[in-house]
């Protein structure tokens, strides 16, 4: 995995102190990500992908394209355009969820294999055209999606003339080492921190959670990397990182703890309210079981601040004392 060369500011078009990512220079940096991806056989990155973002005068004239290791992409991908928000990079009017992908992408025997996000709105059916699309971009392998077990492979060109390979004329991009310095390292700890705070203090979000975690264990992986001198300036910041992936499993765990929970607690008062006797030994035996698990649920809420979900433990209380 290497880090994400488009930073989530080029792509934002109402950011005017940076300059926006432009059609050949992602052309140019995607294709050899895609050659460093086809170096390093069944090692997983991540991608992000918008339909239509590059625009000439209103009219789409091509997709953008990324790899590699970027947590604020991730986390934007999946609040904002895989999903309707007025945070899409795309106008507002215009954006689609259909047309927004991240997920990982690797090769395995010369083929390119994209796997889409669990959340990414884009239908089966519109796989093979987005592969053919972007054929330029894939360095001439083949690439296929996998979405819900099944290979989705490039449309053909049905009558046509084969698609012009127009790489050649893409301006050449300066690639740069994929190696991290102390100083950018401190620079992303802060941000690293400022990220946990917010999975700590807002309505809890276990993608996010998820995705930090991630980027954590990068950021250590880089800073092994760093000579002893280095390592030694930001033993502090290494020692904070190790604390908070602790921290982070615990949310985690105690996401998927609630989640079958839920579905539990949810059944059994379902299954109680439909008993028309309420003093009939199955259904005390019910309500003793659902109250123990929404006891339970309430600590949880509390621990990862889920305050929607506080308020269903307590509408179903509500319902077992009705």
């Amino acid at each position: 995995m290497f880090p994400c060369k488009v930073k989530i500011d080029q792509l934002d078009r109402t950011n005017k102190k940076v300059k926006d990512i432009d059609i050949k220079a992602n052309k140019a940096l995607t294709r050899g990500k895609i050659k460093k991806v086809q170096s390093k056989e069944g090692e997983r990155t991540p991608f992000y992908y918008l339909g239509g973002y590059f625009e000439n005068n209103g009219k789409a004239i091509g997709d953008f394209l990324s790899l590699g290791n970027s947590l604020k992409l991730e986390k934007h991908f999946v609040q904002n355009e895989m999903k309707k928000s007025k945070n899409s990079f795309m106008d507002e009017k215009l954006q689609d969820p259909k047309k927004a992908a991240m997920g990982e992408v690797y090769v395995e025997k010369e083929v390119l294999y994209f796997e889409p996000h669990d959340k990414c709105k884009i239908p089966e059916s519109k796989w093979p055209k987005i592969l053919k699309d972007m054929k330029e971009y894939f360095s001439g392998m083949k690439a296929v999606a996998v979405v819900n077990g099944k290979m989705l492979e490039a449309e053909e060109d049905k009558g046509s003339s084969p698609v012009k390979d127009t790489s050649e004329n893409i301006e050449p991009v300066e690639e740069i080492e994929d190696k991290v310095s102390a100083k950018e390292l401190a620079e992303d700890y802060k941000e690293l921190l400022t990220e946990f705070k917010e999975v700590q203090k807002s309505e809890h979000d276990v993608d996010v959670a998820k995705l930090l975690y991630k980027e954590i264990v990068v950021w250590r992986k880089n800073f092994g990397k760093l000579d002893a001198t280095a390592q030694e300036k930001l033993a502090k910041f290494n020692q904070s990182c190790e604390t908070t992936l602790s921290e982070l499993k615990k949310i985690i765990k105690v996401d998927q703890n609630i989640g079958e929970e839920v579905k539990k607690v949810v059944k059994i008062v379902l299954d109680y309210i439909e008993i028309d006797n309420e003093t009939s030994p199955n259904a005390v035996k019910l309500k003793k079981e659902a109250k123990e698990i929404l006891d339970k649920l309430q600590k949880f809420c509390k621990f990862v601040n889920a305050k929607k979900l506080t308020q269903k433990c307590n509408q179903l209380q509500t319902m077992l004392e009705s």
